[in-house]
């Protein structure tokens, strides 16, 4: 397909996704692209998911969208979830970086929500960053984990995709909160370890270090990540040597000593007992739109 037939494809898909969320949010989703005739058989809604085309697929979520989710089978649900990553990672609705591919990232969420474990992975490399994503990664167990670390892998703390460095601290510190260090295996301890050992080495977005890589390195890095974390708690420098700075213009001298301030604090509050409730579980601190900037907050 040439690049103009792609760019016209995406844009009609992502017009058709649109109709489909529209109508969601009105209540009528059952009807998208499908009037009032009688409900498909979920083979064929599987169909027209796989189909790439993009008025099928929303007919294909209008479809979805009136069906009970209980009530999805195993073809369905791996039907959308083959479509959700397909779209997502040929870009055509954009980088969202808090949930990409409304409606369907939230159909997603829900076939996670049933203990379909074949989400794990798109929920691990595309699920944005809120406290649901992150437990549901953690209900689905042992399967989440390995999404995780299968994306910590592929990426690093300071690259550009840093909602995905987000999600990996923080989801990987609450498993190492919730399970206990002594309930994974030696492999996997040694990649979530890497993984510590990569972000508190620098350089790394400030709030993957605030957000989870930090309180995952005093979990799983003993004595050795213990030290770097003493060492950003007494002194700006070592926080901002670890730093990757964002290249946008908000980022600057004022702001990056909320930042400084920001990681020295956590730093020094989690040193008084490795087991504080994970930085989003608190009181005032669940991410919202305004994020990545985080509130102020203490339990």
């Amino acid at each position: 397909m040439s690049r103009i037939g792609k760019s016209m494809t995406v844009i009609s898909l992502a017009a058709a996704v649109a109709t489909a969320t529209s109508l969601l949010a009105t209540g009528d989703a059952s009807a998208v692209q499908r009037g009032d005739r009688e409900r498909r058989p979920q083979q064929v809604i599987a169909a027209d998911l796989r189909s790439g085309e993009p008025d099928r697929i929303a007919a294909a979520i209008g479809d979805m969208l009136g069906i009970t989710p209980a009530d999805w089978g195993v073809e369905l649900r791996g039907a959308m979830l083959e479509a959700s990553t397909r779209e997502i990672e040929e870009r055509a609705f954009g980088d969202d970086p808090h949930y990409a591919l409304y409606p369907m990232g939230d159909l997603v969420m829900q076939i996670a929500e049933l203990g379909d474990a074949r989400a794990a992975p798109f929920l691990a490399r595309h699920g944005g960053f809120g406290p649901r994503v992150l437990e549901v990664l953690v209900e689905l167990g042992e399967p989440g984990l390995q999404a995780l670390l299968e994306f910590a892998l592929e990426t690093q703390p300071d690259d550009g995709e840093f909602v995905g460095q987000q999600r990996l601290a923080a989801a990987l510190h609450l498993f190492a909160y919730e399970w206990g260090v002594e309930a994974f295996d030696a492999g996997s301890l040694a990649r979530i370890r890497a993984f510590a050992e990569r972000a508190l080495a620098g350089p790394t977005r400030p709030a993957v270090l605030n957000w989870g890589a930090m309180g995952l390195g005093l979990l799983v890095g003993g004595p050795e990540l213990r030290a770097v974390v003493e060492e950003m708690a007494a002194s700006d420098d070592a926080v901002r040597k670890r730093f990757s700075v964002p290249t946008d213009p908000s980022w600057n001298a004022s702001y990056e000593a909320f930042w400084i301030e920001l990681v020295r604090e956590e730093a020094a509050y989690l040193l008084t007992d490795p087991q504080r409730t994970p930085y989003y579980r608190r009181p005032g601190c669940e991410p919202n739109r305004e994020f990545p900037k985080p509130p102020r907050c203490r339990s």
